[in-house]
């Protein structure tokens, strides 16, 4: 009976210890995109599933925001974290306390659909229109570098127009009230769902930051074991989703609820535009910038380190 007692004892002290230390974790208010579809949520996601950043003592929860209102709750410290690369890196070129301090894809995970009339690259050309998410937006100028890239002239051989991105643009190239445009991972789905004939893979040749981490200068000097924890939690996602191609196929297919061919394709595809270890060489982080300079349209460069810290991920990466 004592050793019955003594068992159960034991085994209550072991739950209440459990609790004590979920308890415990702290808490990473990250800032994803509302709806959170892109492929750069997946290592978050695979943070959570696998247990990674609770090893680190973290419970991360994913906040879908629009991106000034993530990039001012970075500043004002609401938000921990962001993933999103591309707006926060013009806001930190133009003075933003923040800091970029992992990588995930330098080059876009974006594809150009064409309507159906259309069948290669080149038949964009005599003024056919090519949906854009906004004039002089990443969308907009990341379009017409991929055309000039194939001799098509933005200027003179094809014409712009503003549609929402998502379900518009399938709908818009469906009806033939655009010709083309760029889609991303969830739209490219739909696209070849419905025969829309693809054109051009934009990561096999243009460079821009999409995803990542991204924390306010003062969480970085403020809480530096904190933001240490995240980043190795989120380094084991990445390298996990690099190395364990089944587990990531499966995650992929029901997250985007696709078939395992489909999830294969776009695990296969990740692999081509991410990093292996969350940081950039110096001479790509330069081009990367240059891009961001013409989005903006600044006067004057913009130094490398005002922008990136690869520092702690880096020292994560020896110690492996």
């Amino acid at each position: 009976m004592r050793t019955k007692s003594s068992v159960l004892l034991v085994a209550l002290a072991l739950a209440w210890s459990t609790i004590g230390l979920a308890s415990a974790a702290d808490i990473v208010n990250l800032h994803v995109p509302p709806g959170g579809s892109s492929p750069n949520v997946l290592p978050f996601m695979i943070g959570v599933d696998e247990g990674f950043y609770r090893d680190e003592g973290l419970e991360v929860r994913r906040v879908g925001a629009a991106m000034t209102a993530g990039i001012q709750g970075l500043i004002a410290q609401s938000f921990d974290f962001s993933m999103i690369l591309g707006t926060t890196t013009s806001a930190i070129m133009r003075g933003a306390p923040l800091k970029i301090i992992m990588i995930f894809d330098p080059r876009p995970l974006w594809w150009l659909y064409g309507s159906k009339k259309i069948k290669s690259l080149q038949d964009l050309k005599g003024g056919k229109l090519v949906g854009v998410s906004g004039f002089g937006t990443g969308h907009d100028v990341m379009s017409r570098a991929a055309l000039s890239n194939h001799g098509i002239d933005p200027q003179r051989d094809v014409a712009f127009r503003v549609i929402a991105n998502g379900a518009p643009q399938i709908a818009a190239l469906l009806t033939v009230a655009i010709d083309a445009t760029v889609v991303t991972v969830g739209e490219r789905i739909v696209a070849r769902k419905e025969g829309l004939p693809e054109l051009l893979f934009l990561g096999s040749e243009l460079e821009a930051l999409n995803g990542g981490v991204v924390v306010a200068e003062k969480t970085l000097s403020q809480k530096p074991d904190y933001v240490r924890r995240f980043v190795r939690g989120t380094l084991k996602s990445l390298q996990w989703l690099r190395s364990n191609k089944e587990g990531s196929v499966d995650k992929i297919a029901g997250f985007y609820k696709v078939s395992k061919d489909d999830a294969s394709d776009i695990h296969q595809r990740v692999l081509e535009v991410f990093t292996s270890d969350g940081t950039v060489p110096l001479d790509l982080q330069k081009r990367l910038l240059t891009f961001h300079k013409s989005v903006i349209k600044a006067e004057q460069e913009t130094p490398p380190e005002k922008v990136f810290d690869f520092s702690i991920v880096q020292s994560l990466s020896k110690a492996r």
